[in-house]
C-alpha cells in the first residue's frame, strides 16, 4: 500500500511482523537524504491480540558495514515509537489502526544523527518521554549493548523450540511475528499435524495467527530432530514433573539433551526454559551435550539457562512483555542467548549462572506456595473460629505497605507452584540441608483437597443428607480461572475423593469439555436445583453466581465467587 507524508510518497510492505518502509524510485531525487532514508526498515515489536505497534527498531541499510554478500545495519534507535521517532526526527504516520508508519525526514537529520552517535546517547527502550535530537538526558539509559550491532533486522533466526506446549507453542510464535523461522520439535504426531495445519490447541494463541505464520513459512513442526541441522538457537521447553516418589523427573530433559547433542555443531545455541533445580544445566546437559558431540561448551556452542515465566490466560503481560531471565555457562554464553531473546522480548534480566537463572524460577513459585500456604492454614483456623477468612484477608489487604494479599483456595495448580518446592527440598538435601518451611507450606497445600472435602460433608450433615450416594456438581476444574489447563488442579484431586466416598460427581466448566481420567463431559449449568450440592472450584468469570446461589439447594464455595451476599446467604458455605 503507499502512504503520502510531507511530500514523500513511500510504498510499504507489510510481513508477519516486519514493517518495510522504503521511498517510491520517482521520489528519489526529491532532496531528501537517500542514504539516510533509502532502504530504511522498521522492525516493530507487536502485541499479536491488538496488533498495536508499540515498539520500534530503526536501521539503515546505507549506514551498515558490507560483510560478504550482506549489509550488517547499523541500528540508530531502539525504544517506543513516540520516542525513537521524536529522537531521530521521524515524521510519524499511523494509519487508523495505528500500525502503520510511514517514515519521512527533517532536512538537517544528517547532522542530528552524527550528534547523538558521538554523543552514545540512544532512546532508552519503555521511556515516555519525549527525546530531543541531539540533547542528551542523564535519565536515559546508555548506547544498546554491542552485540544489537551484529543483529539485522532483515536477517532472519533460525530457531528450534522443543516441546511445543504451553510454554513452547507461545514462545515460538512470539519469535516468528518478529520474522524469524520456527521449528518446533515435538514428539506427539497430532500436535505436529495441527500445528502445520495452523490448527492451534493452546488457547492464548488462535489458529488464525498461527495459520499466518505457517503461511507466510515461519513456522513449521516435525518430530524429526535431524532438523536442528538448519537451526542455529535451540530452546528446550519441556516438562519437569514428580515422579510417583514426589521426586524430580529430568527424564524429558535428559532425553531432549541426547536427541539435540548428535546434531549439534559449532556455533549452537543450546537453551533449556524447563523449571528444574540448581545444577540441572551444567551437571546434567551439558555432559551429555558434550560427550555426544565432542564439543566444548563455552567454546565450541553456547549453553544458556532461561526460565519461562508462562502464565496461561494472562493478557497484561505477554512472552514479549514479560521480563525474561537469562543465564549463562559463561558470559559469552549469556551475551549469545541476550542477543536471542532481545529479538522478540522487550526486557532481558541477565544473572551471572545458569544455577543462579534455575534458582530465581525456584524462589518466584515457592514464594508463592509459602504464602499460599499461609493463608489455607488461616482459612483451616478460621473455619474452626467462626470467623470469615475473606473478610479478614480483605481487611489485611487495606495495609499500604508490609502486606501483600494471597488467597486461600482448595489447594494448588498448573505446572510449576505444586512442583516447584519439591525441586528445591530434593536438591537441597544433597548440601545435608532440609528446607522444612518449604516442605511444610507443600504439606499443607497438598491438604487442601481433604479439608474441603471434609467440609463438603459437615455441609450435607447439617442439611441430613449422607456425601455416600449424594449428586454433587463441580463448577470448574482448569487449575485458575477462565483457562482450559488442568495440569495439577485441585478439583482433580477433590473429585477424585469425593468419588472414593461415593457421591456421585458431574461437573461444569466453558473451558474444558472432556475429563477422560473420570469418563465424564462437562454438563449444562441447568436444572442446578436437582443437585444436592453445587461445589464452585474455580470461579470462571461469566458464570451468574447470584442466580447460581438463588437456584441452587447448597452451595459450596471455596473461591468466594459469590461474595458479600453468599457471606449472607444460609444456602452457601465459604471455605
Amino acid at each position: 500500500m503507499r502512504e503520502r507524508l510531507g511530500g514523500l510518497e513511500l510504498v510499504v510492505d507489510r510481513r508477519p511482523g516486519v514493517l518495510c518502509a522504503m521511498i517510491a524510485e520517482r521520489q528519489r531525487a526529491s532532496g531528501t537524504p537517500a542514504h539516510v532514508i533509502d532502504g530504511l526498515v522498521a522492525r516493530d515489536h507487536r502485541d499479536p491480540r491488538t496488533d498495536h505497534l508499540e515498539r520500534l527498531w530503526l536501521v539503515s541499510g546505507r549506514m551498515g558495514e558490507q560483510r560478504d554478500d550482506h549489509v550488517v545495519p547499523h541500528i540508530l534507535a531502539v525504544g517506543p515509537i513516540d520516542t525513537t521517532a521524536c529522537a531521530l526526527g521521524i515524521d510519524r504516520a499511523p494509519d487508523a489502526r495505528g500500525n502503520v508508519i510511514a517514515l519521512g525526514a527533517c532536512d538537517d537529520r544528517d547532522r542530528r544523527l552524527a550528534q547523538r552517535e558521538q554523543s552514545g546517547c540512544h532512546s532508552r527502550p519503555g521511556s515516555r518521554e519525549n527525546a530531543r535530537p541531539g540533547k542528551c538526558s542523564s535519565r536515559r539509559a546508555p548506547r544498546p549493548p554491542p552485540w544489537l550491532d551484529t543483529l539485522s533486522p532483515m536477517q532472519q533466526a533460525r530457531i528450534a523450540i522443543i516441546g511445543a506446549g504451553y510454554v513452547g507453542l507461545p514462545l515460538g510464535v512470539a519469535f516468528a511475528e518478529i520474522g524469524d523461522r520456527v521449528t518446533f520439535i515435538e514428539p506427539e504426531q497430532l500436535k505436529v499435524d495441527r500445528i502445520n495445519a495452523g490448527d492451534s490447541y493452546i488457547k492464548d494463541i488462535p489458529s488464525e495467527q498461527l495459520t499466518e505464520l505457517v503461511t507466510a513459512g515461519l513456522v513449521s513442526a516435525s518430530s524429526d530432530y535431524a532438523t536442528l541441522a538448519d537451526c542455529d538457537d535451540v530452546v528446550i521447553c519441556v516438562p519437569t514433573p514428580l515422579n510417583e516418589n514426589r521426586e524430580p523427573d529430568l527424564s524429558f530433559i535428559v532425553d531432549a539433551t541426547e536427541r539435540i547433542a548428535p546434531h549439534l555443531r559449532a556455533g549452537h545455541l543450546v537453551v533449556l526454559e524447563s523449571t528444574t533445580f540448581p545444577g540441572t544445566t551444567r551437571e546434567i546437559m551439558k555432559p551429555i551435550l558434550e560427550r555426544s558431540s565432542g564439543l566444548v561448551a563455552g567454546v565450541d556452542f553456547n549453553l544458556a539457562m532461561s526460565p519461562e515465566r508462562i502464565d496461561p490466560g494472562r493478557t497484561d503481560y505477554t512472552v514479549r512483555t514479560m521480563p525474561k531471565v537469562v543465564g549463562g555457562l559463561t558470559p559469552a554464553c549469556t551475551e549469545r542467548a541476550t542477543a536471542l531473546y532481545g529479538r522478540a522480548i522487550d526486557t532481558l534480566v541477565a544473572v551471572s549462572s545458569t544455577e543462579a537463572a534455575e534458582l530465581a524460577k525456584l524462589l518466584e513459585n515457592i514464594f508463592r506456595s509459602v504464602n499460599i500456604a499461609l493463608m489455607n492454614e488461616m482459612a483451616m483456623l478460621c473455619d474452626r473460629m467462626g470467623i470469615d477468612i475473606w473478610e479478614v484477608a480483605e481487611a489485611a489487604g487495606t495495609k499500604p505497605f508490609g502486606f501483600m494479599p494471597f488467597k486461600p483456595g482448595p489447594g494448588l495448580g498448573g505446572h510449576c507452584i505444586p512442583l516447584d518446592p519439591f525441586y528445591l527440598s530434593w536438591k537441597a538435601r544433597e548440601y545435608d540441608f532440609h528446607t522444612e518451611f518449604i516442605e511444610l507450606a507443600g504439606k499443607v497445600n497438598q491438604n487442601m483437597p481433604y479439608f474441603c472435602r471434609e467440609k463438603i460433608t459437615r455441609a450435607l450433615n447439617g442439611r441430613a443428607t449422607a456425601l455416600r450416594t449424594s449428586r454433587l456438581l463441580v463448577i470448574g476444574v482448569a487449575y485458575k480461572p477462565n483457562i482450559d489447563d488442568t495440569r495439577e488442579s485441585p478439583a482433580l484431586k477433590l473429585i477424585e475423593l469425593l468419588r472414593e466416598e461415593g457421591a456421585l460427581v458431574s461437573y461444569h466448566d466453558p473451558f474444558v469439555a472432556q475429563l477422560p481420567e473420570f469418563e465424564l463431559e462437562s454438563v449444562p449449568l441447568e436444572a442446578v436445583e436437582s443437585y444436592d450440592a453445587v461445589v464452585i472450584v474455580t470461579n470462571h468469570a461469566g458464570i451468574d453466581y447470584d442466580l447460581l446461589r438463588e437456584e441452587a439447594e447448597l452451595v459450596i464455595d471455596l473461591r468466594n465467587a459469590t461474595g458479600v451476599a453468599g457471606t449472607h446467604d444460609p444456602k452457601v458455605v465459604k471455605l
